[in-house]
C-alpha cells in the first residue's frame, strides 16, 4: 500500500499454452525479461486463483504451489515482480520517493565473521 506503484502500470494479459511440472505452465507473453517477474503475481482470471511467481525464462513461469484448475486457453495476468530493493525500485520502478526500506545500510556484516 505505502508503495504506491499501479498495478495495472506493471501487468502482462496473456493466454495459458501449456501446463507442465505441477509448478511450471508457459504462455504466450511473458514480457521476455528473465525473471523480471520474480516475487511477481500470477492471478487466473477465470477462478481467481493467485500464486507468487519464483521466477520466469521464455514464455515459462515458476510458481511456488500448483494451481489448483489451470487449464490449457485460460487468461492469466502476471505482475512484475519486487525484491524490495533500493536500486530495483529505481530501475524497474522509478518509484524511489515512496521506498520504504534503508538503502544506505552497508550489506557487510561484521558479526558474521568477514568483512570484505
Amino acid at each position: 500500500a505505502r508503495c504506491k506503484i499501479l498495478r495495472s502500470a506493471h501487468l502482462i494479459t496473456t493466454t495459458v499454452t501449456a501446463v507442465g511440472a505441477l509448478t511450471s505452465f508457459s504462455v504466450v507473453d511473458d514480457g521476455g525479461v528473465i525473471d523480471a517477474l520474480k516475487a511477481g503475481e500470477v492471478v487466473n482470471t477465470r477462478n481467481g486463483e493467485r500464486r507468487l511467481i519464483m521466477g520466469n525464462l521464455v514464455g515459462t513461469i515458476d510458481i511456488n504451489f500448483p494451481f489448483v484448475d489451470l487449464r490449457v486457453g485460460d487468461t492469466v495476468e502476471l505482475v512484475d515482480g519486487c525484491d524490495h530493493a533500493f536500486t530495483t525500485c529505481k530501475a524497474k520502478f522509478a518509484n524511489t520517493q515512496n521506498y520504504g526500506g534503508q538503502p544506505y545500510i552497508p550489506a557487510d556484516n561484521p558479526f558474521n565473521g568477514e568483512l570484505s
